[in-house]
């Protein structure tokens, strides 16, 4: 008899952009992600400014930063993640509130 290994693969679903409007639809940035046993976030303004920073896998940003609703514009976000088979990864890229 022979072991088969199985590795499903890690996936992060990620939108590129949100509208913090308050009309229900699309109202908070998150990340879902699949076989990722965690997920830490960091979300930086134009001049490269920590602005949000979460390490609970089910984090929703709302656009919030000390009280304020952020300018509409692009964001750039840092993604530290960690699969269910132990392997670690980083991602960056942009995001785009729009106002």
């Amino acid at each position: 008899m022979r072991m088969v290994e199985i590795r499903l693969p890690e996936l992060l679903h990620i939108p590129n952009a949100f509208t913090p409007n308050h009309d229900g639809k699309n109202d908070s940035w998150s990340v879902k992600g699949e076989n990722i046993t965690q997920l830490e976030v960091t979300i930086f303004n134009r001049w490269g400014q920590p602005i949000y920073k979460s390490s609970n896998p089910d984090f929703e940003w709302d656009g919030m930063y000390n009280g304020r609703l952020s300018e509409g514009g692009v964001y750039i976000y840092k993604l530290i993640a960690t699969a269910i088979h132990g392997r670690s990864f980083e991602k960056t890229g942009k995001l785009t509130l729009v106002r």
